[in-house]
């Protein structure tokens, strides 16, 4: 007859086996230990893999096509050792072909003169501050023709040590040509109001003077007459 400290003894003995059939036997050891886990099936990782790079590919597309229908100029310049890397837009607005292969020194050198300093000081306090580029200079294209860029741009931590800068152009040549010519329009327009002004302040001063000797004028003879009026009177 079983009694129910038999029951609970057995029971706790059953609680302390373990099903061999999942455990592997350690050859060196001699000991049963835990089966590892399986790797994942090599052609789904390599699915997956695809999927994403397909992804990140369609995305990239994506932006330049973005970049191009705003005609946006793009160049990723890297903080340790100042490698550029650009778009063809960003090439043809300082003056390179698409195919051409650019540098830090190249791009400071096609940056007029009068704006080289406020450049390479406003990209310096980029890369060590983390500040936001904001800069309006003129480019000089090796055939003497002049471009108005507006760059902005803002560091980005990529993975890398020191970072990047990614920088954004776009040629306003044609606006600030036009407001050039608008500032010119005013300036004339101004200069136009003040010489008919003095013309006016002339012409008042010569109506004064005008009235201040006929006055005179008429005084004199009247005085005369009023004299003899009363001398006769």
């Amino acid at each position: 007859m079983t009694s129910i400290h038999d029951e609970q003894e057995g029971s706790a003995h059953r609680d302390r086996q373990v099903d061999t059939r999942e455990l592997e036997v350690d050859a060196d050891e001699g000991v049963l230990i835990e089966p590892r886990a399986q790797a994942p099936d090599s052609r789904e990782w390599s699915a997956g893999i695809q999927a994403r790079c397909a992804l990140l590919g369609q995305r990239t597309d994506e932006l330049e096509v973005v970049l191009a229908a705003a005609r946006l100029g793009y160049c990723r310049v890297d903080a340790a050792t100042r490698a550029l890397t650009a778009n063809s837009q960003f090439k043809a607005e300082f003056g390179w072909p698409p195919d051409a292969s650019i540098d830090w020194n190249g791009l400071l050198e096609r940056v007029a003169p009068t704006d080289r300093r406020s450049f390479r000081e406003t990209f310096q306090a980029a890369l060590a501050g983390g500040i936001d580029v904001d800069l309006l200079v003129q480019a000089r294209w090796p055939d003497g023709t002049s471009q108005w860029l507006a760059l902005r741009g803002r560091t980005v931590n990529d993975g890398g040590k020191d970072g990047a800068l990614i920088l954004t152009s776009q040629n306003v040549s044609a606006e600030k040509l036009s407001a050039a010519h608008e500032d010119c329009e005013r300036t004339a327009t101004l200069e136009r109001e003040r010489r008919l002004r003095v013309g006016a302040e002339a012409a008042n001063r010569g109506k004064d003077q005008f009235l201040s000797v006929f006055s005179h004028e008429l005084r004199s003879p009247l005085n005369a007459i009023l004299g003899w009026n009363r001398i006769l009177a």
